[in-house]
C-alpha cells in the first residue's frame, strides 16, 4: 500500500484494541504537514499490542515519523523502516504517556529518535516510552532516558548521543549483531517450532 499527500496520519493502527496486525511493504509519501504550528502529523502510528510495521518508507516535512500513542500496552515493532525529510525536521519515538515495550529495529530516520520524559510539553505528554529498545537505528541524533521503575535501551545506534541521555546505551556508534533483532527472534521462534514433534 502507498499513500500520497495524506495529512494527519500516513499509516496508522489507532485503536487501543489493535492486536496482532502486520503492515508490511507500505509507503506514506510527501505527507502534507503542519509547518506553521508546533504540532506535527504522524507518519506511522501504533497503538494496542503485538503489532508490526515492517519495510516502510516515509517522506514528509516536520513530522513524528514512527510513534506510539499514550498508554499503548505493547509490545509493538517498527522494523526496517526509513524516514526521509523533504524540508524541516523529523523525530521518532513514543509520543506521550508511557508507551510500553516498543522495538525500533533497524530504523533509519533523518532526524532524532527520542525515548524521553516530555514533561509538560504538548498536553502534558510525560514519559514517552518505558521498557522500549532502539536496535541498530541510524539517526541524526538519539536521546534515551530511563523512567522511574523502567528502562529504555539503545543498542548499536548511530548518530549523536543527545544531551539528557541517561538510559541504557550499548555499542553506541557501532552497529551490533544481528542486523535485525526482530528478524533474529522470529528465526529462533520458527526454528524452535520446527523442532517440536
Amino acid at each position: 500500500m502507498t499513500t500520497h499527500h495524506y495529512g494527519d496520519y500516513g499509516v496508522a493502527l489507532p485503536s487501543e484494541q489493535s492486536r496482532r496486525i502486520s503492515e508490511v511493504h507500505t509507503s506514506a509519501l510527501d505527507m502534507v504537514t503542519y509547518l506553521g504550528t508546533s504540532a506535527r502529523s504522524f507518519g506511522y502510528l501504533l497503538e494496542g499490542q503485538q503489532n508490526l510495521i515492517q519495510d516502510c518508507t516515509l517522506t514528509a516535512a516536520k513530522i513524528h515519523a514512527f510513534v506510539t500513542e499514550g498508554r499503548q500496552a505493547g509490545p509493538n515493532v517498527f522494523s526496517h523502516c526509513t524516514a526521509t525529510t523533504t524540508d524541516v525536521s523529523y523525530d521518532a519515538g513514543g509520543h506521550e504517556r508511557w508507551g510500553s515495550g516498543t522495538l525500533y529495529d533497524d530504523v533509519n530516520i533523518q532526524g532524532s529518535l527520542l525515548m524521553v520524559d516530555n514533561g509538560t510539553r504538548g498536553t502534558g505528554h510525560g514519559w514517552s516510552d518505558a521498557n522500549s529498545t532502539a536496535w541498530n537505528c541510524r539517526t541524526t541524533g538519539f536521546e534515551v532516558q530511563n523512567p522511574p521503575t523502567a528502562h529504555n535501551w539503545a543498542i548499536g545506534c548511530t548518530g549523536s548521543v543527545l544531551k539528557g541521555t541517561d538510559g541504557e546505551l550499548e555499542s553506541a556508534g557501532t552497529p551490533a549483531g544481528p542486523t535485525s533483532l526482530y528478524d533474529e527472534q522470529l528465526h529462533e521462534r520458527q526454528a524452535a517450532a520446527a523442532e517440536k514433534p
